[in-house]
């Protein structure tokens, strides 16, 4: 791994604000510089200059207080206490830990520093970043997505966001997962990142692809198109921001409240990729684990739920209605499909079999079954 000559740098006085002894600082030169080859280039003379005074011990003889405490600000992520400064530029002097806190007061009258919470001596450096839209006429295409039970045919998907399923114990949370990422292989290059909680170990997982016919669904297809990995939080951290993402599922059991800030974070990482974010949900309650804000951000929100002796979707929220294709399967008696609901079969605990067409919140009539679909029905192409 090679570094950079203002990454050592940055190395160099991160261990001089830490007071590390000149001697530390040498040693920490001679291991880093063989990573760093540039550094006696003409062009990088000024920042090697820098690197020798440090070495030289002249931030002890000539040490300008403030101007360590904005560089160690600079580099540091998210917020930070006073006793922090202190420990982190080695102050124990009172006369300096005076000119600390007359420094952090003027920032933060300065607006280079806000306070944070309700206690003194908290602070963050704001982030003013951001980035412009660039609209123009041309209007995107949506995603050629393909979900359980025909849900795709109701909503457009476009890059970048997330989708949410809500499904109680043994409505199929995990078979909506795993079928959604079969049905999408191909929807982006690489493989689909399929994060699960550890219910499904490899012999479980085996167990349940095995369920699928082999001839159709053979095992190496699926490890060669979906990478299975075992994760319990910062799903984040490893989401795709160009490709197909999985959650399976969410788990927060002290402070459940925080699962809408998750799902925000797994958002705010993807680009052009996208995410199915799956949670549990409590027979009789109106939303998934979190309550209501989980919803805050997921442009398509279902509910798995179970139905007497079978199971129920019911769409909860779309953002991005598909036009189109409500006018044509409902002849204009519905535009919104919110509250549309219909039952279906989970056979071999994957095969989604729909029971019946997409039926509104106050439809009460009943209807016939289907028997079976056939072979190749052309509305439902991927559940035979």
């Amino acid at each position: 791994m090679e570094l950079t000559p203002i990454e050592l740098l940055k190395i160099i006085k991160g261990y001089a604000l830490q007071s590390a002894s000149d001697e530390e600082l040498v040693t920490v030169m001679d291991l880093l510089s063989p990573h760093t080859p540039l550094i006696k280039e003409k062009e990088y003379k000024d920042i090697y200059t820098q690197i020798l005074k440090i070495l030289a011990g002249e931030r002890d003889r000539a040490r300008n207080i403030t101007q360590d405490l904005k560089d160690y600000i600079r580099n540091t992520d998210g917020t930070f206490t006073l006793a922090e400064c202190y420990t982190s530029l080695g102050i124990t002097d009172v006369k300096e830990k005076g000119i600390i806190r007359k420094a952090l007061c003027v920032m933060s009258k300065n607006k280079e520093l806000e306070k944070v919470g309700t206690k003194t001596g908290t602070y963050r450096s704001p982030d003013r970043t951001y980035e412009v839209i660039e609209l123009d006429d041309v209007v995107p295409d949506p995603l050629k997505i393909e979900l359980p039970l025909r849900i795709d045919q109701l909503c457009n998907v476009y890059n970048g966001m997330t989708l949410l399923a809500e499904g109680e114990k043994s409505s199929g949370k995990s078979a909506f997962g795993i079928e959604t990422a079969w049905l999408n292989r191909n929807l982006f290059p690489g493989k689909v990142r399929y994060m699960q909680n550890g219910e499904l170990n490899k012999q479980m997982l085996t167990i349940r692809l095995m369920k699928r016919p082999q001839h159709e669904y053979p095992i190496k297809k699926f490890a060669d198109k979906i990478e299975f990995i075992t994760r319990h939080r910062d799903w984040w951290d490893i989401v795709n921001p160009e490709g197909f993402n999985v959650i399976d599922y969410i788990e927060e059991h002290q402070k459940k409240y925080l699962i809408p800030e998750y799902i925000a974070r797994i958002q705010e990482r993807l680009t052009t990729g996208i995410a199915l974010v799956i949670l549990q949900r409590v027979p009789g309650r109106d939303y998934g684990t979190g309550g209501a804000e989980i919803r805050n951000k997921p442009s398509v929100i279902v509910a798995l739920k179970r139905n007497g002796g079978g199971n129920g979707v019911v769409i909860e929220d779309i953002k991005s209605f598909n036009v189109e294709n409500i006018g044509r399967l409902f002849g204009g008696e519905v535009t919104n499909p919110r509250g549309l609901w219909r039952d279906y079969k989970l056979v071999d605990g994957w095969k989604f079999l729909p029971q019946g067409d997409w039926r509104t919140p106050d439809d009460s009539k009943k209807y016939d079954y289907f028997k079976g679909t056939k072979k190749n029905d052309p509305d439902f192409p991927h559940e035979n």
